[in-house]
């Protein structure tokens, strides 16, 4: 019996700066080659209409994920890249992989965007990966700090160089 085919969306920054490498490209071509409906999202285009709903302007990977990870980029990135309107309510899964500490200066509605976005998808009954309503508590790497010592390796939190290079050290 052939499994069923989930349709995906995977929010990130922007599609057109997304890198062959980059574990999101990974996990989104994997998942077209598993024969998934994959959409990228910028998380610039997603919309909250007066009425409750909530859409995307989305990529659609192509179906048999491209003979690489760059072929796979190519097929989804560019002004003239088909684009697709979906409702929460027609995906099956949404995965935010955007950074919210990675938006630029000048639009900063954006950093929160698709936390939110994800939060409304939940309302609609989508399964959403990296839970909005836990991922805005993981923010930054000071997250780790909370857990017991006994499960987390000793580490620093710092931009001094010094500091590293002390700790490096001991």
């Amino acid at each position: 019996m052939p499994r069923d085919r989930l349709k995906i969306g995977i929010v990130v920054n922007d599609v057109d700066t997304e890198v062959p490498p980059a574990a999101t490209t990974v996990i989104a071509r994997a998942a077209a080659r598993a024969g998934h409906t994959v959409y990228m999202i910028s998380v610039g285009e997603l919309t909250y209409h007066s009425d409750g709903r909530v859409s995307a302007v989305g990529r659609k990977a192509p179906r048999d994920g491209a003979d690489s990870q760059e072929a796979f980029l190519q097929a989804i990135q560019g002004p003239d890249r088909p684009r697709t309107t979906i409702e929460t309510g027609d995906l099956d899964v949404l995965y935010l992989r955007y950074n919210p500490l990675e938006q630029p200066i000048d639009r900063p509605w954006e950093v929160d965007a698709g936390i939110v976005f994800g939060q409304m998808a939940v309302l609609h009954g989508v399964i959403v990966l990296s839970h909005p309503y836990t991922l805005s508590y993981a923010i930054n790497k000071m997250y780790l700090e909370q857990f017991p010592e006994s499960v987390r390796p000793r580490s620093i939190i710092t931009r001094s160089y010094d500091e590293v290079k002390r700790f490096y050290e001991e």
